[in-house]
């Protein structure tokens, strides 16, 4: 795997580290580590993520801020991040579950 498939940027020892942390990782968490990491997002907005917010086709997420409600931006996933988003939509669907929860409700 390739830095630019873990990490946008950073060294080997990070990579290295967040995938030790991966590895001890279940389900959610694990994914939480690939988004989070691999987006550079801040803890409020990843758990703010739902499925609404990841465009598969294209392949961006769509960040809301945690500032304010109008604040968004879509950003690339990283190909870890993408492929540890499938695998919890695949658990999540099987436990017919939400992602995380919905906006709104």
């Amino acid at each position: 795997m390739s830095g630019t498939d873990v990490l946008p940027i950073g060294d080997d020892m990070m990579r290295k580290e967040l995938m030790r942390m991966m590895d001890l990782s279940r389900d959610v968490h694990r994914c939480l580590w690939a988004v989070g990491a691999g987006e550079g997002l801040r803890p409020g907005e990843l758990v703010g993520l739902d499925w609404e917010d990841v465009d598969w086709e294209r392949r961006l997420l769509t960040v809301h801020g945690s500032k304010t409600e109008a604040s968004h931006a879509r950003v690339p996933l990283t190909p870890l991040a993408f492929r540890e988003l499938r695998r919890w939509e695949v658990v999540c669907s099987a436990r017919a579950e939400p992602a995380h929860r919905r906006r709104g409700k």
